[in-house]
């Protein structure tokens, strides 16, 4: 958000703070507060993270930090990560038989108090059924042979070490890191 949402104001009926009057001395001590300007600073530029982290917990369901994967299949999980958080991003909030929300108390363990959460509607999987139709209807078809190399997928050559720089000399490793450590042996 760059600037306000309403129009610009020019009606001269407008009942604005007079400088250096009671009001504006205390709207001018909240507003220039060090506390809360430090704070703003450490906002993210206004933007709520929620979706993200939304999405990084099905991500979680999918592939496990714990486990490791082969490329191909971590590809794989992170496409149907994407296809359940997809499909399940527009639920609706749940209401009672009088219209009111639903939500339910959760205790949040890191600030030892409870919290209200939403309630909403329990995810449908209706997408499933057409990947599997899908996936069935590609092993019916008698032109596509699982030993086709045209018909797998190819995935990219990666590098088998990531680093920017080479590797130092094991000896030279070991000496700059007494160097660091203040000559102190473990």
């Amino acid at each position: 958000m760059t600037h306000c949402d309403h129009d610009e104001t020019v009606s001269d009926d407008t009942a604005w703070l007079t400088l250096d009057s009671e009001a504006h001395r205390a709207l001018k001590s909240v507003v220039l507060d060090k506390r809360l300007l430090k704070d703003i600073g450490k906002l993210s530029d206004f933007c709520h993270t929620g979706d993200l982290e939304t999405y990084h917990s099905v991500l979680l369901k999918y592939a496990p930090k714990r486990q490791h994967f082969s490329y191909g299949g971590m590809q794989t999980r992170l496409q149907l990560a994407a296809l359940d958080h997809n499909h399940g991003v527009d639920r609706k909030q749940v209401t009672d038989s009088t219209g009111n929300p639903l939500v339910r108390q959760v205790f949040s363990k890191g600030r030892k108090t409870w919290h209200l959460r939403n309630v909403y509607q329990k995810k449908e999987y209706t997408y499933l059924d057409e990947i599997l139709s899908k996936i069935v209807e590609r092993r019916e078809d008698e032109s596509i042979f699982m030993n086709d190399p045209s018909s797998h997928i190819t995935l990219p050559d990666l590098q088998p070490n990531l680093a920017l720089t080479e590797r130092p000399d094991l000896q030279v490793a070991l000496e700059n890191r007494y160097k660091r450590m203040g000559n102190k042996e473990f």
